[in-house]
This record gives C-alpha cells, structure tokens and sequence, in this order.
C-alpha cells in the first residue's frame, strides 16, 4: 500500500508535449482511474509512475519520498498493459508464478502464493492448461494474477480491458473492483472507456492532451463537469453543446439560438456581463412532445435511432445537431414536427472562451 503522488510533471516528445504540468496525488488503497481519449497522456503518466519513462520536469514521490531517481525493479509497482502477453510455453501456473521465479522465491512459498491467487481469481482449474486453450476472460484472469502474486505497493493498469468484448468487459470490471477492495491495495487504473472510469474508481482524473481537467468523485465528473471537455465526454449519448446569445428584456434573461428560447433568470448573477455562453443540456433531460396548436418551441425530427428501449431523436437547433431521449413505444417518426422544452434546472453554462463552467 503507498500514496502515489506526481508533482508538475512535465514530458515531451520531441515538439510534442504529453505531459504539461500534471499535479495528483493518488490515496493508499485508493482506485484511482485516468481517464481520457487517445493521445490525452495516459500511458506516459503510468510509464512515469513506473520508472519505465523519465519525466522532463517535475517529481514522483511514493510515500512523500521522491523516487525520480529510482530505477523501475526498485519502485515496487506492478504494471498490466493492453496486451496481456503471456508465455505462450508455460501453463498457468507457471504464468502466474513467474515474478516469483525470477525473486527466487522457495518452491513451497511459490506453490502456496499461486494456488491462493488462482482461488482468489477462479482460475485452479486453468494452472494446468496451455494459454492457447483459455478464453478471452480466461486470459485476463492469470495475467492478473501473474500482476497481483507480487504484492507490490501500487498496482498500475494500463487499458487492461480494452481487447475484450462487452460482456466479458462488464464481467472483468466487476471482477477487477472486487479483486482491490479484497486486496486493498493502492491501484491506479487508465482506461479511454467513462463506463470503466465511472463504474470502478474512488476517484477519477479527467486528462487532455497532456493536462489535468478535473479530479473528482465519478458522480460530480458527471453530475457538475468543470469544463466543456468533461461535461462532453462522460454520458451516452453526450451531452448536446449550443451556442446561444443571452437576451435581457423586462427584467428577464433567455438563452436563444434559432427558435429555441430557455427562461435563465434564476441565473442572473453568473451571466453578468455575458453576452453569448455555451448551453450544455443531456439528451435525456429534453422534454419532447408531439406537436399541437398551442403556442410552443416547435422542431423538425432530422432522424430517428432505435436503441434498446430508446429512441434517439435528432434536431437542428440554430447551428447545433441537438440529441433527445424518448421511449422506445413513442411515435415519432423522422421528419414530423415535435415540440421540445428544456428545463433550466438541468442545464450547464460554459464560457464560450475558456470553455469553463459557469453553471
């Protein structure tokens, strides 16, 4: 178990930077995900943690002491990557046994330590059989078990899940979960998928292009995003951005772009000053009725997707592709003309500039 903690760490790459001035500190038995898309940093930062990567700048410390120039055998980590690699000449148990081999640990330590890790991941009855054999799952199980049988300070993994199918990923997340908190080590998890970051962590870093977006519980990275970004990134489908002028007339402010017009009056004090924001409202939290004579927003349906027990309807709002959520028995058909409502309740206002939120 170790606090992990990384001080403007800073990394480049010839005239790429994929590190710019990351600060975070990861708490002793803490599941701690990085989450982010392609070429946000990720892997560099686990690579750092590791000693796999010197940083250009900055200080690792494990345990508030620094480890910047400790070599990677020295760290006490244990690292999983994307592609499992197991010895495809050795069985399970051999697999799994492998770092204990290399520390010469005895015979009998060695068989009792593997048997206790194959009973905590299910797999006994794999300890005899050729990789070539496994599943999918299957293979997941022993390269985990060839990472924990170590019992390092902190368990570093890197997209672990990233080559399975859907189902196997739900069955390995909950598995992984279950797995840390019997363990109770300290484990930093990287991952492109929000499911993943959501669903498994204490904590989760939001990184872009080598910086640091926000660190947070995973209900307030989804429920109060600090930014565009991460209001965007976390929700399916995600969340609809529109750009809207802020109108004030008679003692009263709207929102509007196009025909759509949303009463904000409630939030006069952030928009002071602000002629044009960002307003960011969740699919599913758009009101959609069929239209009637009564007075009201009205919008052409662009598209209809069938999903599951949903339909996702898609609008043209001023010069936004605008997403909602109704049931799957609605009859809504594409090209009929619907009434929408946003409630101002469960909007998000970002500055269009910095893109940071406002509300």
């Amino acid at each position: 178990m170790a606090t992990i903690e990384l001080r403007g760490i800073r990394k480049s790459f010839g005239k790429t930077r994929a590190l710019d001035d990351i600060s975070f500190t990861v708490n002793s038995k803490e599941f701690f995900c990085i989450v982010g898309p392609t070429n946000a940093g990720k892997t560099t930062t686990l690579r750092i943690i590791s000693g796999l990567e010197k940083q250009d700048g900055g200080d690792v410390l494990f345990e508030g002491v620094s480890v910047n120039e400790v070599p990677p055998r020295e760290r006490d980590v244990a690292m999983l990557f994307q592609n499992l690699a197991l010895y495809p000449n050795k069985d399970g148990f051999e697999n799994i046994a492998t770092p204990l081999r290399i520390k010469n640990v005895p015979d009998g330590e060695v068989k009792k330590r593997v048997h206790e890790v194959a009973e905590i991941l299910h797999v006994t009855h794999l300890l005899d059989r050729m990789p070539k054999t496994y599943s999918g799952g299957e293979r997941q199980r022993i390269a985990i078990g060839r990472v924990i049988i170590r019992r390092p300070k902190v368990y570093l993994f890197d997209e672990p899940l990233s080559n399975l199918d859907a189902v196997l990923r739900a069955e390995m997340r909950s598995e992984l979960k279950r797995l840390q908190r019997e363990l109770g080590q300290t484990t930093i998890y990287v991952t492109h998928d929000q499911v993943e970051a959501v669903s498994m962590s204490d904590r989760v870093l939001v990184l872009n292009r080598g910086e640091v977006q926000q660190i947070d519980i995973p209900s307030r990275v989804y429920g109060a995003p600090q930014n565009l970004f991460c209001a965007g990134f976390f929700g399916s489908p995600p969340m609809n951005f529109i750009s809207c002028a802020v109108a004030r007339r008679s003692g009263r402010i709207d929102l509007v772009s196009g025909l759509l017009c949303v009463d904000v009056s409630e939030l006069a004090k952030p928009l002071k000053g602000y002629s044009g924001v960002t307003l960011g409202i969740r699919p599913q939290h758009i009101a959609v009725q069929e239209k009637d004579e009564t007075d009201g927003q009205n919008f052409n349906v662009e598209a209809v997707e069938l999903l599951g027990a949903k339909k996702i309807l898609t609008f043209i709002v001023g010069d936004a592709i605008v997403l909602a959520v109704v049931p799957a028995a609605s009859g809504i058909r594409a090209g009929d003309t619907v009434k929408i409502a946003i409630d101002a309740r469960k909007i998000y206002i970002f500055d269009e500039h910095t893109k940071k939120a406002l509300v």
